[in-house]
């Protein structure tokens, strides 16, 4: 959960926001097409084989608490990123719908 937060966070203030625009008079958001959501999708993808893989193989592993943390952190930076991203298109939007409509 914490580096859910963490990620959510860096993606949301950090994050590339040139590549959004908004269309106003349409209500729509214009976002660039970037390799990184196929990078992140093949990431959960390939993360949750290789834990299926070795619990399969090392049903023991599901007790492990470090290897519980390992995969937790893993899940939460990769998700982090999606929702920080997703952060940054609502805020934009709404920035933009709030401009357009003191503009009326």
């Amino acid at each position: 959960l914490l580096s859910l937060l963490v990620f959510t966070f860096i993606s949301w203030k950090l994050g590339n926001k040139s590549n959004i625009s908004a269309c106003n008079s349409e209500d729509k958001i214009l976002l660039k097409g970037s390799w990184l959501p196929l990078i992140l999708m093949m990431g959960i993808f390939c993360t949750k084989y290789v834990i299926n893989v070795a619990l399969a193989i090392q049903p023991q592993l599901h007790q492990n608490f470090g290897f519980i943390v390992i995969v937790c952190v893993l899940f939460g930076v990769m998700n982090g990123l999606f929702v920080g991203k997703l952060l940054q298109i609502i805020a934009l939007y709404k920035q933009a719908n709030t401009a357009h409509l003191l503009r009326a």
